[in-house]
């Protein structure tokens, strides 16, 4: 290939802040990225590679927000000072998520019938509608697929299966203390995967091996919780 590469696509952000110190940021981005190097078919033959790069991914966005609760002094509840106050007042809630859409899945066989010595060819795509069950013992309809005639390259360079996308939510909750005019004291807890989202890795894609088209691992570890302080002086 000639590892030409072609991108287009837009951006659009949303950004506010409110007088209550509350913040949010989101950002969002539609794209469509082709080349020629991540499906190679036949390295002298740039045509026979040309489609989705294997970094696209068609919807990406990111949203950030932070806002403060209203307990505690100069607030809506609990703001009538004493131990009580003290203790529910400047906290925040805070988190990133994220909403990503897969990536293209470039299928292979398991022997190619090529007889070039070249790369792995690829099969023919025997439907024209092909299903989703999107399942973890089968992501895509493997029985849309049949192996190419020999010596020939199959048709399926460029089919619609993507690989699970990423829906992530990250949250914390913070408060900042003085205890005196220069002693502060931050207490923080983070929850990553707060929703305990599973996260799956790409299926098998290699045609004729056995588990072609399941998922056998995630991608992202199941829900951490993270305590901390942090004292300034």
């Amino acid at each position: 290939g000639t590892g030409d590469a072609h991108y287009n696509g837009f951006q659009a952000k949303f950004e506010g802040r409110f007088s209550n110190g509350s913040y949010f940021l989101g950002a969002y981005t539609f794209s469509k990225t082709t080349d020629d190097v991540s499906n190679v078919l036949d390295p002298y033959v740039a045509s026979l590679n040309s489609g989705l790069a294997s970094t696209d991914i068609r919807n990406n966005a990111v949203i950030t927000y932070a806002y403060p609760l209203p307990f505690g002094k100069n607030q809506r509840f609990l703001n009538h000072g004493g131990l009580e106050s003290a203790v529910a007042g400047g906290w925040s809630a805070n988190g990133i998520s994220t909403f990503q859409g897969g990536e293209p899945l470039h299928i292979t066989t398991a022997s190619s019938g090529l007889n070039n010595n070249g790369p792995s060819n690829v099969p023919d795509l025997t439907c024209k509608s092909m299903g989703y069950p999107k399942t973890v013992a089968a992501w895509f309809n493997t029985g849309c697929f049949a192996n190419p005639a020999l010596y020939t390259f199959g048709n399926a360079g460029n089919t619609p299966v993507r690989s699970p996308g990423l829906h992530n939510w990250d949250l914390s909750l913070a408060k900042d203390t003085s205890l005196t005019e220069s002693l502060h004291l931050k207490i923080e807890a983070s929850f990553f995967n707060v929703w305990n989202h599973p996260h799956f890795s790409s299926p098998n894609s290699s045609f004729g091996t056995g588990s072609f088209g399941t998922i056998t691992s995630d991608s992202m570890p199941p829900r951490e919780i993270q305590l901390g302080a942090k004292l300034s002086f």
